[in-house]
């Protein structure tokens, strides 16, 4: 039996419900959260960060497309094929970071957290006439099939990406409603995650003991919160104000953003 680490982890499950929230609300990945949280406040290295964040975001994820299914605001015709390039690429991502200096790693997820903020800036900015829910089509899919592919590879590389190509392709490009958009992304964000999760969990059965315990005492206290959160996420998403909203990640990202990348170079 693994030991439970009550007293480094307990702050992990209020945080989880605060993040799963934001996450489902924005239909962003959850792990752009877990990685710099993990990382940052609870000193888990780079790669294992990473690791925890999808296989916890599986959690979250998953409760989200269930509130979001219920609703019937996911598009499964649209969603599918953008999962045929997503997984393969996330696959290979997860392997790479793997292969990486942990420092490198760090700062690949402050960079990720700039760019982040700036995109939530710019979704701010945007006033974008929606589609009616009868017409929800998408236009050239070549380029949906690009950003998933991109997308793919660094949430398997840094935790996070395919649910900012996939919301900026759906939202932006194709002009369908917050709701329809967030909740076809969560659910490619939840089935990538299920597939890029199951590969770390064969990759870590292969090491060092700490790394077990440490991702066992993050799902422990995360998974609960981060279900919690994913049903909240939901009802807000139909009533947040959008710019507000927005503005409010980006500030949060580059807080992040600053701290992964003192993190690096100390």
């Amino acid at each position: 039996m693994l030991p439970i680490n009550f007293e480094s982890y307990w702050g992990i499950f209020p945080l989880g419900i605060i993040i799963a929230t934001v996450a489902m609300c924005a239909g962003i990945d959850g792990a752009a959260f877990w990685g710099p949280v993990l990382l940052l406040g609870f000193d888990v290295q780079p790669t294992v960060a990473v690791a925890c964040g999808i296989f916890v975001e599986l959690f979250g994820f998953s409760s989200g497309v269930y509130g979001y299914a219920r609703r019937k605001n996911i598009v499964f015709k649209i969603a599918v094929p953008l999962l045929l390039f997503a997984i393969p690429f996330s696959l290979l991502g997860s392997y790479v970071s793997k292969m990486l200096n942990p420092k490198i790693l760090t700062v690949c997820m402050g960079a990720g957290c700039i760019f982040l903020a700036v995109r939530n800036i710019q979704r701010a900015w945007h006033i974008i006439s929606e589609r009616t829910t009868a017409d929800l089509h998408i236009g050239a899919r070549l380029p949906g099939y690009f950003l998933s592919s991109i997308g793919g590879f660094f949430t398997g590389a840094i935790g996070f990406g395919i649910g900012e190509t996939n919301a900026y392709y759906l939202l932006v490009k194709n002009r369908f409603p917050i709701a329809y958009s967030s909740g076809t992304t969560v659910f490619t964000i939840a089935v990538t995650a299920l597939i890029t999760s199951a590969f770390n969990i064969l990759f870590y059965r292969q090491s060092i003991p700490a790394d077990i315990t440490t991702l066992f005492n993050v799902v422990l206290f995360a998974v609960p919160a981060v279900i919690i959160g994913g049903q909240i996420g939901v009802r807000l998403a139909h009533i947040v104000s959008r710019p507000f909203f927005h503005y409010s990640l980006s500030g949060i990202f580059f807080i992040i953003a600053a701290l992964s990348i003192v993190r690096a170079v100390k």
